[in-house]
């Protein structure tokens, strides 16, 4: 499916301030539990960690979640758009190695930096230190986090970086890859 830059489907996020944002199952193979964990050690009075998504260890994940982490549930893909525009940060911990994460390719087009666990196809979208972070573990997310929120230049930079990447990269595949469904047809 395409990505749409919809501007009617505005969906309201209260928090203010630094907005990482993790969108997704909540199943243990995503790691949500690792990026709660890892958040709650970061000491900043200013970000927010906004969870969007449902799954079987919500009501676990609520546990350990601190003060300043935000369930806002399932949401409508409609308002994907309006939740990654006013994110600075999104984050995908899968800890399995998924092919590729619509999440990386969403956050490339919107130009947000990202920080993605070192798996599967995460490399893909996430060039280290380039459009974001690559992590190994908690402390890993921990720190390139602590980076991110404190350091707003460096999130446009790599923001930027993210949107070249899509122009760069996968526009180009979409291209490739209706060329070649013409030729097996």
């Amino acid at each position: 499916a395409d990505i749409k830059d919809d501007q009617n489907q505005e969906f309201e996020i209260k928090e203010k301030g630094v907005l990482i944002s993790s969108t997704g199952f909540l199943e243990k193979t995503k790691g949500i539990d690792i990026l709660i964990k890892a958040f709650n050690k970061i000491n900043h009075p200013n970000c927010w960690l906004l969870i969007f998504g449902d799954g079987s260890q919500k009501e676990y994940l609520k546990t350990i979640a601190g003060p300043k982490v935000k369930f806002y549930g399932q949401v409508n893909y409609k308002y994907i758009p309006s939740i990654y525009k006013q994110s600075d940060i999104l984050v995908q911990t899968a800890l399995w190695p998924e092919p590729f994460a619509r999440i990386l390719l969403e956050s490339t087009f919107f130009g947000k930096p990202i920080l993605a666990t070192n798996v599967g196809g995460n490399p893909e979208g996430v060039i280290n230190g380039k459009n974001g972070f690559l992590v190994n573990n908690e402390e890993e997310l921990k720190n390139q986090l602590e980076i991110l929120i404190n350091d707003q230049k460096l999130r446009q930079k790599m923001g930027k970086e993210s949107k070249e990447i899509f122009r760069n990269k996968f526009k180009k595949e979409k291209l490739i890859a209706k060329i070649i469904d013409c030729y097996k047809n």
